[in-house]
């Protein structure tokens, strides 16, 4: 059975589901948060196998050990990461977007416009892939990127990210007000979360397993953070003004070699298990 091709970077960003607002399931899968769909098959099929073939279950979980954030890395904070070149191509790039380049489907949920994998900015993404693998321990290449420009109704759920943007550099552009990011430790992948009530967020941000601090990023500042291992969220803005904004460029890195594991279209030919797709979808 033939592996499907390496995807592009757009296609990983659809795969991602920052694309796909018309299906509730791609969004948050069988968990509360949203971008929960990987999770939610990642259980599936971990299920699956024990049923089917579970001499193979050790096999499949190990297979995604690399997607997995080592539980002593905390979140680093960048003051000047891009060169002056680097942050006026990005402001360029920002500043120059056309209405009709603007994804609309993630203004009702989330307060903004996005841009995905921006073509000013592609190799940009590619060249500091070098010093993101030196400050994260280990070598990642591009997954996708976006420009967020949030509006004066910009929030951020509680959730966590699918592990094909286990790293993101989150980089403040130009905002009209401070707006913080609140991040948890690292914490193993919530397989068998439940949510018994239905302010579950709440839980999750008083559970002293998690132990939350937050960020509040500057024009020019930037911070790493492992998307798929810590909680992560935006409050709404404090005081919001008519033409209150944020800008933000998101770039997201996965391990070398990883991408093509991360979909999960393709682990039913990886690991050769007939029938996989069709249960987990």
């Amino acid at each position: 059975m033939k592996i499907e091709p390496r995807p592009s970077r757009n296609a990983i960003a659809r795969a991602a589901g920052q694309v796909q607002a018309d299906s509730g399931f791609e969004m948050r899968g069988e968990f509360p948060w949203y971008d929960a769909w990987w999770l939610t098959r990642y259980v599936r099929a971990r299920a699956f196998i024990a049923q089917r073939e579970p001499t193979r279950l050790a096999e499949f979980t190990m297979a995604f050990d690399p997607l997995r954030t080592r539980p002593d890395f905390d979140l680093i904070v960048l003051n000047e990461f891009f060169t002056d070149a680097q942050a006026a191509l990005i402001r360029q790039a920002s500043y120059a977007i056309k209405h009709n380049q603007l994804e609309m489907h993630e203004v009702g949920t989330h307060g903004r416009f996005v841009v995905h994998n921006h073509a000013m900015l592609q190799e940009l993404h590619a060249a500091v892939a070098p010093a993101v693998s030196r400050l994260v321990g280990e070598a990642v290449e591009p997954a996708y990127s976006f420009l967020a420009l949030y509006t004066r109704t910009g929030k951020c759920e509680m959730h966590l990210d699918a592990p094909v943007s286990k790293w993101t550099l989150d980089y403040c552009i130009d905002q009209t007000e401070p707006w913080p990011i609140s991040f948890s430790e690292v914490i193993p992948w919530p397989e068998r979360f439940i949510a018994q009530e239905q302010d579950w967020e709440t839980r999750i941000r008083t559970s002293p397993d998690h132990r939350f601090t937050a960020h509040t990023l500057r024009p020019g500042q930037a911070v790493i953070f492992s998307g798929s291992s810590q909680w992560h969220y935006r409050d709404p803005m404090s005081h919001p003004g008519v033409n209150s904004q944020s800008r933000l460029l998101f770039l997201h890195f996965i391990p070398v070699g990883m991408q093509e594991l991360a979909e999960w279209k393709n682990w039913e030919a990886r690991f050769k298990i007939p029938g996989l797709t069709v249960q987990i979808k």
